[in-house]
């Protein structure tokens, strides 16, 4: 009796930089997103020095997944077969990362934290859930203001695999800020554990 062999271990996502950024960068309009390989890049945004929008390097991104994945350097007009890597960039944009990611933004209507992940909705949710229900029970009580006044919302875009996390606070909790982005950064690191396991 002949025995199948093992299937071959699922090749790691390359497309995966390019995805969180082109999600990123339709969420943080300010950013310039440079999507890199063999020496060459490719900016996106919507500053003077773009080559791309966000939404061309989104529809490129969405292509390179659907059809082949080694097609998105071609797309971008970078060198054929490269490893696309992908880089946020811009002052604003460095002033606003705060670590894992994740991306500070404020509004008239809302102080908050984005970052994007290749975890579904679902178990973004999960992990949200999860850290939330942590700070409730740890006995600090800034962590517990921030989980009841925090609204999360996860933004499942299945086109490019990639769910949006916000983490917003309404104006008059801004005070909580700091207490909001070290759990927003506990919920990152959490979910990119759960991407890699």
């Amino acid at each position: 009796m002949a025995v199948d062999p093992q299937p071959p271990a699922p090749a790691l996502d390359e497309l995966v930089p390019a995805r969180l950024g082109v999600a990123l960068a339709h969420c943080l309009p300010e950013c310039r997103l440079e999507l890199q390989g063999n020496g060459e890049s490719v900016v996106v945004g919507f500053c003077r020095e773009a080559a791309m929008t966000p939404c061309a390097a989104y529809r490129a991104v969405a292509a390179a997944r659907r059809i082949d994945p080694g097609l998105l350097a071609d797309l971008l007009g970078l060198p054929a077969g490269c490893r696309v890597r992908a880089r946020m960039a811009g002052e604003e944009v460095e002033d606003a990362h705060v670590g894992l990611g994740v991306y500070r933004f404020s509004n008239e209507d809302a102080w908050g934290f984005v970052f994007a992940s290749t975890l579904p909705a679902g178990p973004l949710r999960a992990v949200v859930l999860d850290r939330s229900a942590l700070a409730l029970t740890a006995g600090d009580a800034e962590r517990a203001a921030v989980v009841r006044a925090a609204t999360w919302f996860a933004v499942p875009d299945e086109l490019i695999g990639v769910t949006i996390c916000f983490c917003e606070l309404p104006p008059e909790r801004a005070q909580l800020v700091t207490a909001a982005e070290a759990l927003a950064l506990e919920v990152a690191g959490a979910c990119v554990v759960e991407e890699v396991t």
